[in-house]
């Protein structure tokens, strides 16, 4: 299984210290390091290649600015780096933060009282290239409906695969073989009229299809 290898930056030590903590538990991540601020960050992330990077945007800068301009420096530094931002901002603050760093060209953002299992659908989804991807196929069912499509075990399939677990894991977990999960799998996204697992993650995280840790 490639696991996806995220870094972490956030000015406040226990929160630094509780992603660390939370992501390292995840089979499908790969914690590579910390950092509090702009300079340790870009030092981390010349030193070990990154997938996604889960920071706040408020972080000191030092030299490379502060917010939306310390982001505008990483992305020229890092084209190929998704980042995933997350924010204490709730509301109107929120959806024009947001506005302005999809400009700047983040993959996602995410508010912080968000559930930890958010965090981790997001960080696929921005891994995954959400963004860059069409929407799923239309329907005439209403995403929430839609997942009544599901059978029980395909819907239990789903909400351990968008938590993390590899096909094989879940064949553990489930005491079913791996052929019978992967269709499982196969079946569910075909009723939700979904074609990768990008959108898979999207609509997952939109509609709380989550597997509890």
């Amino acid at each position: 299984m490639t696991k996806i290898r995220v870094a972490i930056a956030d000015y406040h030590p226990v929160v630094v210290a509780g992603l660390a903590c939370e992501l390292g538990r995840r089979p499908s991540l790969e914690v590579l390091g910390t950092a509090r601020d702009a300079p340790g960050l870009v030092e981390l992330l010349r030193r070990s290649p990154c997938d996604v990077l889960v920071t706040d945007h408020t972080i000191p800068g030092g030299p490379y600015g502060d917010g939306l301009l310390m982001l505008t420096s990483l992305r020229r530094m890092f084209p190929g780096l998704r980042i995933l931002v997350l924010t204490a901002m709730e509301d109107v603050a929120s959806a024009l933060l947001t506005r302005q760093l999809v400009d700047l060209g983040v993959a996602t953002t995410l508010c912080k009282s968000r559930d930890i299992e958010d965090l981790i659908g997001a960080i696929h989804a921005a891994y995954e290239g959400l963004r860059r991807l069409p929407a799923a196929r239309a329907t005439n069912v209403s995403p929430a409906s839609r997942v009544t499509l599901l059978s029980q075990r395909e819907a239990q399939v789903l909400r351990l695969y968008v938590s993390g677990m590899s096909v094989s894991a879940i064949a553990a977990k489930l005491h079913r073989t791996k052929q019978t999960v992967s269709a499982q799998k196969r079946n569910a996204m075909r009723k939700l009229g979904m074609e990768c697992d990008a959108q898979l993650y999207r609509f997952a995280l939109e509609n709380a299809l989550v597997e509890g840790a």
